[in-house]
């Protein structure tokens, strides 16, 4: 059993066209399903959420995205499975074996558990070409935008800006190791949908957050570089270090 966490900020017309939209289509109980927004914004997710409603809690937290993540671990409580999941998602591609996504979801938070970590995360890029049928467990990259987390209330990175770098080398310090699910992929327009992170993120504040992620992991990220993104994009880039891995199923 795991709760389905959606951290939304100024999305409230486009939640249900997306997040909630793919979770009903894939079978995510909607009991499972709490929203977290900031109080401003209460009735304009209501007006839009309540037509069909499909989760379970309205829940008023605080501003910021990784502020709002810590928020979320302290509504819950202590060693509750938590699948975070962003507002925005479009898409999952999934590999033929994964039959039942809620199911597969179920089990990975098992084997987390019978690992000894703390967090689980999906293929980061949406692409079944690459995306293979296993588990790697080792220092590799969990995408923020739909990861699972068995709740010690100890994600707290500096800034939002590459908070999933950042919770993802927290945990590989604390536990030796994250897993990450390979056959499960998901869609979503980074730095394109207005709302969220968005209405903050400069060129600059990737710049910033890159770098103070490195210098707290340095054994385990290389130093930031400048990347493309499309035609005219530019966004500052941390990737991980190649180090030792195993490969798991479930």
């Amino acid at each position: 059993m795991y709760r389905i966490a959606i951290p939304s900020y100024k999305r409230a017309s486009s939640i249900c066209q997306k997040t909630i939209r793919l979770l009903k289509d894939w079978g995510f109980p909607p009991e499972q399903i709490d929203i977290f927004v900031v109080e401003e914004e209460v009735e304009s997710y209501k007006l839009y959420l309540e037509a069909d409603k499909y989760y379970n809690s309205l829940i008023v937290g605080v501003r910021g995205l990784a502020e709002q993540r810590f928020f979320i671990q302290n509504y819950y409580p202590a060693d509750t499975n938590i699948l975070f999941a962003d507002d925005d998602l479009e898409r999952f591609k999934v590999l033929p074996s994964v039959t039942n996504l809620p199911q597969t979801c179920s089990k990975m938070f098992e084997l987390t558990r019978s690992q000894g970590c703390h967090l689980w995360g999906i293929y980061p890029i949406a692409n079944t070409l690459f995306q293979k049928n296993r588990v790697v467990k080792g220092a590799v990259y969990c995408v923020g935008a739909f990861f699972g987390y068995i709740n010690c209330r100890d994600l707290l990175p500096p800034t939002s800006e590459k908070e999933d770098v950042y919770n993802s080398c927290h945990c590989i310090k604390k536990d030796g190791a994250i897993l990450r699910l390979e056959s499960v992929g998901v869609q979503t327009r980074y730095f394109k949908n207005a709302g969220g992170l968005q209405t903050e993120r400069t060129k600059e504040s990737i710049r910033l957050a890159a770098e103070a992620v490195f210098l707290a992991f340095p054994d385990l990220l290389h130093p930031p570089t400048l990347k493309k993104k499309g035609k005219k994009d530019e966004y500052w880039d941390v990737k991980f270090l190649r180090l030792p891995k195993q490969f798991l199923s479930i």
